[in-house]
């Protein structure tokens, strides 16, 4: 078997990288709720014919 040494003592193991994400934009929000009232409008009244 080969002669493995260990690691240095100085070594240090990475540190995670702490991220904030990104604020959600409003618009966004506002979109995929008129988006999905749109698809239930739309299926009552196929729903009627």
């Amino acid at each position: 078997m080969a002669n493995v040494q260990p690691a240095p003592s100085s070594y240090q193991q990475p540190q995670p990288v702490q991220h904030t994400p990104a604020p959600t934009d409003p618009f966004a929000v506002v979109s995929l709720i008129f988006g999905i009232l749109w698809l239930f409008w739309i299926g009552s009244l196929l729903n009627i014919y």
